[in-house]
């Protein structure tokens, strides 16, 4: 199986991976060699995937050629959906009013919804922002991870919310 990753400009993609052959976005579009490849894995990582773009067009048509996109093009809609907002929200939603002591609900409601906000305008603004040399962009990418995680382990460490735990909560009804 033909392994590709397609970008918006090879020339920018300064990683050599063996058996894989990184193409641009205009030639996996447009070039017949691409089209004449069977059971073909694209890895498709393009700058943007919105509706019209670059992106967009070489999951779709990866997947009409029997490629094997990632991500595809269900995926793409899928995480553009309102709907899977709101069934991920109300699941978080439903956890909270399940888990949380009814002293504490509306605190972390309103504690959750404005770090899913935030969380939301970071990751547009992250893609916006991120490099385009890949080196770059994908080692930002992990210092961003690893400094959220360690904020998170600090911060369940010391007990979320002003120094106190979802257990320790229990304990003041």
């Amino acid at each position: 199986m033909s392994a590709l990753i397609v970008v918006d400009n090879p020339k920018n993609w300064p990683l050599e991976i063996r058996g894989v052959e990184v193409v641009s976005s205009r030639d996996y579009l447009t070039l017949p060699k691409y089209a004449a490849m069977s059971r073909a894995k694209v890895f498709n990582l393009c700058r943007s995937y919105r509706y019209q773009a670059a992106g967009y067009y070489v999951s779709l048509l990866a997947q009409a050629r029997g490629h094997r996109p990632q991500p595809s093009l269900s995926t793409i809609q899928d995480l553009k959906s309102p709907v899977v907002s709101r069934i991920l929200s109300g699941e978080l939603d439903a956890l909270i009013q399940r888990d949380i002591p009814d002293h504490a609900r509306a605190r972390v409601f309103a504690w959750v919804e404005t770090m899913l906000q935030a969380a939301w305008v970071l990751g547009g603004g992250l893609g916006i922002a991120i490099p385009l040399d890949p080196r770059l962009g994908f080692g930002l990418i992990a210092t961003l991870l690893v400094g959220a995680a360690v904020v998170a382990v600090r911060s369940r460490a010391m007990g979320a919310h002003g120094g106190e735990t979802a257990a320790g909560a229990e304990t003041h009804q």
